[in-house]
Protein backbone atom coordinates (compact mmCIF):
# COMPACT_ATOMS: atom_id res chain seq x y z
CA UNK A 1 0.00 0.00 0.00
CA UNK A 2 2.93 2.78 1.29
CA UNK A 3 4.39 1.62 -2.14
CA UNK A 4 1.71 2.27 -4.33
CA UNK A 5 0.86 5.90 -2.49
CA UNK A 6 4.37 6.39 -2.96
CA UNK A 7 4.76 6.25 -6.47
CA UNK A 8 2.53 9.23 -7.16
CA UNK A 9 4.89 11.62 -5.63
CA UNK A 10 8.68 11.13 -6.12
CA UNK A 11 9.63 13.16 -3.41
CA UNK A 12 7.53 11.24 -0.71
CA UNK A 13 8.87 8.04 -2.46
CA UNK A 14 12.78 9.17 -1.44
CA UNK A 15 11.80 9.42 2.38
CA UNK A 16 9.39 6.76 2.22
CA UNK A 17 12.20 4.40 0.42
CA UNK A 18 14.81 5.31 3.00
CA UNK A 19 12.67 4.28 5.90
CA UNK A 20 12.52 0.97 4.16
CA UNK A 21 16.30 0.59 3.87
CA UNK A 22 17.04 1.85 7.16
CA UNK A 23 19.15 -0.27 9.47
CA UNK A 24 20.88 1.43 12.44
CA UNK A 25 23.39 -1.23 12.65
CA UNK A 26 24.26 -0.02 9.48
CA UNK A 27 24.15 4.00 9.91
CA UNK A 28 27.77 5.61 10.60
CA UNK A 29 29.83 3.41 13.06
CA UNK A 30 26.63 1.33 13.90
CA UNK A 31 26.71 2.93 17.49
CA UNK A 32 22.98 4.47 17.72
CA UNK A 33 21.16 3.68 20.96
CA UNK A 34 18.93 0.80 21.35
CA UNK A 35 15.66 2.13 20.66
CA UNK A 36 16.53 4.24 18.09
CA UNK A 37 14.32 5.61 15.29
CA UNK A 38 14.61 6.96 11.20
CA UNK A 39 16.28 10.10 12.05
CA UNK A 40 17.52 9.77 15.16
CA UNK A 41 20.87 9.25 12.85
CA UNK A 42 20.57 13.36 11.76
CA UNK A 43 22.24 14.80 15.26
CA UNK A 44 22.78 14.01 18.57
CA UNK A 45 19.89 14.00 21.89
CA UNK A 46 22.24 16.74 23.21
CA UNK A 47 21.81 19.31 20.15
CA UNK A 48 18.17 18.57 19.98
CA UNK A 49 17.34 19.58 23.62
CA UNK A 50 19.54 22.33 22.87
CA UNK A 51 17.43 23.60 19.84
CA UNK A 52 14.39 22.83 21.71
CA UNK A 53 15.45 24.73 24.68
CA UNK A 54 16.21 27.90 22.81
CA UNK A 55 13.80 28.17 19.86
CA UNK A 56 10.89 26.65 21.68
CA UNK A 57 10.94 26.70 25.75
CA UNK A 58 12.80 30.14 25.39
CA UNK A 59 9.99 31.82 23.35
CA UNK A 60 6.77 30.09 25.75
CA UNK A 61 6.23 26.69 24.55
CA UNK A 62 5.61 25.87 28.06
CA UNK A 63 1.79 28.19 27.53
CA UNK A 64 1.45 26.64 24.24
CA UNK A 65 -2.15 24.56 23.38
CA UNK A 66 -2.32 23.66 19.71
CA UNK A 67 0.69 23.28 17.50
CA UNK A 68 1.41 22.30 13.75
CA UNK A 69 4.69 20.54 12.75
CA UNK A 70 5.62 20.17 9.25
CA UNK A 71 8.15 17.13 8.65
CA UNK A 72 7.31 15.93 11.51
CA UNK A 73 9.80 12.84 10.90
CA UNK A 74 9.61 9.98 13.03
CA UNK A 75 8.49 12.52 16.09
CA UNK A 76 12.35 13.44 17.87
CA UNK A 77 10.74 16.94 18.51
CA UNK A 78 7.30 15.96 18.22
CA UNK A 79 8.32 14.01 21.61
CA UNK A 80 10.44 16.89 23.19
CA UNK A 81 6.77 19.27 22.76
CA UNK A 82 4.51 16.46 24.43
CA UNK A 83 7.35 16.10 27.42
CA UNK A 84 7.46 20.04 28.38
CA UNK A 85 3.67 21.18 27.17
CA UNK A 86 0.55 20.39 27.43
CA UNK A 87 -0.45 20.92 23.77
CA UNK A 88 -1.76 18.83 21.32
CA UNK A 89 0.08 18.54 17.89
CA UNK A 90 -1.03 17.75 14.58
CA UNK A 91 2.07 16.41 12.94
CA UNK A 92 1.98 16.93 9.39
CA UNK A 93 4.73 14.48 6.85
CA UNK A 94 4.82 13.67 3.11
CA UNK A 95 6.19 10.62 4.11
CA UNK A 96 3.56 7.49 5.06
CA UNK A 97 6.52 5.68 5.88
CA UNK A 98 7.69 8.26 8.03
CA UNK A 99 4.40 8.95 9.96
CA UNK A 100 3.92 4.87 10.48
CA UNK A 101 7.07 5.49 12.26
CA UNK A 102 6.01 8.43 14.58
CA UNK A 103 2.60 6.64 15.31
CA UNK A 104 4.28 3.75 16.47
CA UNK A 105 6.80 5.78 18.51
CA UNK A 106 4.32 7.87 19.57
CA UNK A 107 1.49 5.39 20.40
CA UNK A 108 0.23 6.48 23.54
CA UNK A 109 0.03 10.24 22.81
CA UNK A 110 -1.56 8.95 19.56
CA UNK A 111 -4.21 7.41 21.26
CA UNK A 112 -5.02 10.15 23.85
CA UNK A 113 -5.39 12.23 20.72
CA UNK A 114 -2.41 14.76 21.81
CA UNK A 115 -0.74 13.74 18.40
CA UNK A 116 -3.15 13.84 15.36
CA UNK A 117 -0.34 12.54 12.45
CA UNK A 118 -1.82 13.58 9.20
CA UNK A 119 -0.66 12.78 5.31
CA UNK A 120 0.38 15.77 3.33
CA UNK A 121 -0.86 15.22 -0.36
CA UNK A 122 1.22 17.93 -1.41
CA UNK A 123 -1.77 18.46 -4.60
CA UNK A 124 -3.80 21.12 -2.92
CA UNK A 125 -2.03 24.74 -1.43
CA UNK A 126 -4.85 25.22 1.34
CA UNK A 127 -4.50 21.23 2.39
CA UNK A 128 -3.18 22.39 6.36
CA UNK A 129 -5.95 25.11 6.23
CA UNK A 130 -8.71 23.26 4.98
CA UNK A 131 -8.12 20.66 7.83
CA UNK A 132 -7.84 23.02 10.84
CA UNK A 133 -11.61 25.11 9.10
CA UNK A 134 -12.64 21.83 9.41
CA UNK A 135 -11.95 21.40 12.98
CA UNK A 136 -12.15 25.18 14.03
CA UNK A 137 -8.79 25.60 14.78
CA UNK A 138 -7.50 28.16 11.94
CA UNK A 139 -6.60 31.51 14.53
CA UNK A 140 -6.10 29.43 17.14
CA UNK A 141 -2.88 27.88 16.48
CA UNK A 142 0.25 28.89 18.81
CA UNK A 143 2.99 27.55 17.10
CA UNK A 144 3.86 26.33 13.28
CA UNK A 145 7.16 24.75 13.64
CA UNK A 146 9.56 22.42 11.09
CA UNK A 147 12.85 21.82 12.31
CA UNK A 148 15.57 20.48 9.74
CA UNK A 149 12.88 19.76 7.51
CA UNK A 150 12.82 22.78 5.48
CA UNK A 151 16.01 22.52 4.42
CA UNK A 152 15.11 20.47 1.46
CA UNK A 153 12.59 22.68 0.41
CA UNK A 154 12.56 25.15 -2.48
CA UNK A 155 11.01 29.04 -1.39
CA UNK A 156 8.56 28.26 -3.95
CA UNK A 157 6.95 25.69 -2.10
CA UNK A 158 7.99 26.69 1.17
CA UNK A 159 6.00 30.05 0.69
CA UNK A 160 3.20 27.91 1.04
CA UNK A 161 3.49 26.52 4.62
CA UNK A 162 4.39 30.25 5.63
CA UNK A 163 0.89 31.67 4.07
CA UNK A 164 -0.63 29.09 6.21
CA UNK A 165 0.97 30.03 9.19
CA UNK A 166 -0.02 34.07 8.72
CA UNK A 167 -3.50 32.46 8.33
CA UNK A 168 -4.04 30.15 11.04
CA UNK A 169 -1.92 30.91 13.99
CA UNK A 170 -2.95 33.22 16.82
CA UNK A 171 -1.67 36.83 17.04
CA UNK A 172 1.69 36.56 18.66
CA UNK A 173 2.12 33.00 17.55
CA UNK A 174 5.51 31.61 16.26
CA UNK A 175 6.60 30.02 13.46
CA UNK A 176 9.86 28.13 13.95
CA UNK A 177 11.88 27.05 11.34
CA UNK A 178 15.97 26.03 10.28
CA UNK A 179 16.56 26.97 6.64
CA UNK A 180 19.83 26.96 5.13
CA UNK A 181 22.01 30.13 4.80
CA UNK A 182 24.02 30.30 2.05
CA UNK A 183 26.18 33.76 3.43
CA UNK A 184 27.54 32.50 6.35
CA UNK A 185 30.99 30.58 6.28
CA UNK A 186 29.58 27.01 7.23
CA UNK A 187 26.64 27.44 4.75
CA UNK A 188 28.57 28.73 1.35
CA UNK A 189 31.23 26.41 2.40
CA UNK A 190 28.52 23.18 2.49
CA UNK A 191 27.62 25.43 -0.85
CA UNK A 192 30.50 24.62 -2.34
CA UNK A 193 31.11 20.81 -1.22
CA UNK A 194 27.74 19.54 -2.94
CA UNK A 195 28.42 21.57 -6.17
CA UNK A 196 29.93 18.48 -8.08
CA UNK A 197 27.20 16.49 -6.74
CA UNK A 198 24.23 18.70 -7.72
CA UNK A 199 25.01 19.30 -10.81
CA UNK A 200 25.15 15.92 -11.74
CA UNK A 201 21.83 15.39 -10.03
CA UNK A 202 20.09 19.05 -10.91
CA UNK A 203 17.73 16.97 -12.73
CA UNK A 204 16.50 14.49 -10.55
CA UNK A 205 13.90 16.16 -8.31
CA UNK A 206 14.16 13.23 -5.41
CA UNK A 207 17.31 13.51 -4.25
CA UNK A 208 17.48 15.56 -1.20
CA UNK A 209 19.55 19.01 -1.80
CA UNK A 210 19.91 22.30 0.76
CA UNK A 211 18.08 24.73 -1.26
CA UNK A 212 19.75 28.09 -0.03
CA UNK A 213 18.29 31.65 1.39
CA UNK A 214 20.25 34.17 3.30
CA UNK A 215 18.69 36.51 6.67
CA UNK A 216 18.04 39.26 4.52
CA UNK A 217 15.50 37.61 2.00
CA UNK A 218 14.16 35.55 5.35
CA UNK A 219 13.46 38.86 7.56
CA UNK A 220 11.70 40.66 4.66
CA UNK A 221 9.38 37.78 3.28
CA UNK A 222 8.50 37.24 6.73
CA UNK A 223 7.73 41.06 7.32
CA UNK A 224 5.66 40.89 4.03
CA UNK A 225 3.79 38.39 5.99
CA UNK A 226 3.11 40.21 9.30
CA UNK A 227 5.75 38.61 11.27
CA UNK A 228 8.71 39.99 13.07
CA UNK A 229 11.81 37.74 12.71
CA UNK A 230 14.84 36.65 15.50
CA UNK A 231 17.84 34.72 14.34
CA UNK A 232 18.80 32.48 17.39
CA UNK A 233 21.79 30.94 17.98
CA UNK A 234 21.08 27.32 20.00
CA UNK A 235 25.13 26.76 20.65
CA UNK A 236 26.22 30.08 21.27
CA UNK A 237 28.79 32.02 18.85
CA UNK A 238 28.16 33.92 15.32
CA UNK A 239 25.71 33.33 12.97
CA UNK A 240 28.49 32.82 10.11
CA UNK A 241 29.46 29.35 12.58
CA UNK A 242 25.95 27.97 11.33
CA UNK A 243 24.93 26.32 8.20
CA UNK A 244 21.15 27.00 9.17
CA UNK A 245 19.21 29.87 9.59
CA UNK A 246 17.34 29.27 13.06
CA UNK A 247 14.46 31.51 12.60
CA UNK A 248 11.64 32.27 15.58
CA UNK A 249 9.73 34.52 13.80
CA UNK A 250 6.49 35.96 15.56
CA UNK A 251 2.52 37.00 13.94
CA UNK A 252 2.32 40.63 14.89
CA UNK A 253 0.30 42.15 12.27
CA UNK A 254 -3.30 40.22 11.35
CA UNK A 255 -4.77 42.67 8.69
CA UNK A 256 -3.38 40.21 5.68
CA UNK A 257 -5.15 37.35 6.80
CA UNK A 258 -8.10 36.90 4.05
CA UNK A 259 -5.60 37.98 2.07
CA UNK A 260 -3.18 35.12 2.59
CA UNK A 261 -6.04 32.69 2.59
CA UNK A 262 -7.68 33.65 -0.60
CA UNK A 263 -3.78 33.28 -1.53
CA UNK A 264 -3.82 29.82 -1.29
CA UNK A 265 -7.66 28.63 -1.11
CA UNK A 266 -8.69 25.67 -2.79
CA UNK A 267 -11.68 27.49 -4.52
CA UNK A 268 -11.87 30.79 -6.00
Amino acid sequence: MLRDISRRNPYRAQWDEYISRWDPTEIGDGSLPKGSWPGDEWGTTRNWDQVFRTMFLNFGAHSWRHCIEIGAGSGKYTKLLLEHTVSDIIACDISPAFLDALTQRLAPEVKAGRVIPVLLEGITSSEILDYLDERRLAGQIDAFYSIDAMVHVTLQHLITYLLTAAACLRKDGMVLLTIPNATSDKGFATLLADAKRCYSEQSDPTIPRFEWLCPELVTDVFARLGFETQFVLPFGGSMSEYRDLHIAATLTDLSQVQRFRNTIASHG
